[in-house]
């Protein structure tokens, strides 16, 4: 994913090739991101980025979490805690700054099941966390570099 990216800013450099995002896709500040209508478990709206050459949303900055806002909807993001409990990381590999953009009282792992992190439109677009198993609407991300393959 490094290398990928490094060779995407050094061809936009030299040939200036500023590309727009594929169709259906929001582009805003260098990435690309996809508002699915549809729902998913956790695991399958993952696969399904993946499958398209991106990965579940990871809020880098907050100007990124202010500009992702979603309405009043619930959207799985890339958070879960799967390999150790209380332990938060993004499913892209990027690091993890805690933010404080959880809901109130969250995460509580309510039931001890909740191991995937949802970001919450009609609650300011705060994060809470719940089963993977639940179906939800989901964003993907990916930076905007056209797919050279």
């Amino acid at each position: 994913q490094f290398f990928f990216f490094v060779f995407c800013v050094l061809l936009l450099s030299a040939f200036g090739l500023w590309m727009k995002c594929q169709a259906g896709w929001r582009e805003n500040d260098g990435k690309c991101y996809f508002f699915s209508t549809d729902t998913k478990s956790w695991f399958d709206a993952n696969s399904y980025c993946m499958g398209q050459s991106s990965h579940l949303l990871s809020i880098q900055d907050v100007q990124e979490r202010v500009r992702t806002q979603i309405g009043t909807e619930i959207y799985w993001m890339g958070l879960n805690d799967e390999v150790v409990e209380g332990v938060w990381e993004w499913s892209d590999g990027s690091h993890f700054i805690e933010y404080l953009f959880w809901g109130q009282g969250q995460p509580d792992n309510w039931q001890g099941n909740e191991h995937c992190g949802e970001v919450v439109g009609y609650n300011n677009g705060h994060w809470n966390d719940e089963n993977c198993d639940t179906k939800r609407r989901y964003i993907c991300k990916h930076i905007n570099c056209k797919d050279l393959s």
